[in-house]
């Protein structure tokens, strides 16, 4: 908002000065003496002043909150992101088990982990298939290794390959 200081008459003073005859100088020069503007102007000022310091420390307040939430808003973007994500690959996994498809058994874990009654009810709805198709894992890299690592402490050394999803015989 930008404020500024005129040195025109406002309102009912407007109103006299544009109804007087052009006839009567000296009248004029007795209702506008250069004490009352210099008194009104100085009083502007003043007020202008004042709302401009006001206007500004309103703006630094309000920046200073909008910083404090955007801290906030960006951990609970990230927090919404990452369920987002997780709902997502539940929902895929869940139309592969309802179509009758063979889903990797880490898939199979975290659909059981994330949305139990989506396990539930995606094992319910399930529509056998004359030829299943064998899917890969929904799962991103990330979370495949983040959840092995998990499973990695309560497993024995011998059953994390197989944890991994990497062969556990020789290569051919």
């Amino acid at each position: 908002m930008e404020l500024s200081a005129t040195s025109r008459p406002k309102g009912a003073a407007a109103r006299k000065s544009a109804a007087l005859p052009a006839a009567g100088p000296s009248r004029i020069t007795q209702l506008s003496t250069p004490q009352q503007r210099a008194d009104r102007l100085s009083l502007s000022r003043q007020a202008l002043h004042f709302l401009e310091e006001q206007n500004r420390m309103l703006e630094e307040q309000a920046k200073k909150e909008r910083e404090g939430k955007n801290s906030e808003g960006e951990a609970a973007l990230d927090l919404l992101e990452g369920s987002l994500k997780e709902l997502n690959n539940c929902q895929k996994i869940s139309a592969r088990i309802i179509k009758g498809d063979i889903v990797p058994p880490e898939d199979l874990r975290y659909l059981m982990e994330h949305d139990p009654q989506g396990y539930r009810l995606a094992i319910a709805m399930r529509r056998p298939k004359e030829d299943p198709e064998k899917c890969d894992s929904v799962l991103a890299e990330d979370s495949r290794e983040g959840d092995a690592a998990a499973a990695a402490p309560a497993a024995d050394g011998a059953d994390a390959p197989a944890a991994s999803g990497e062969p556990s015989g020789p290569a051919q």
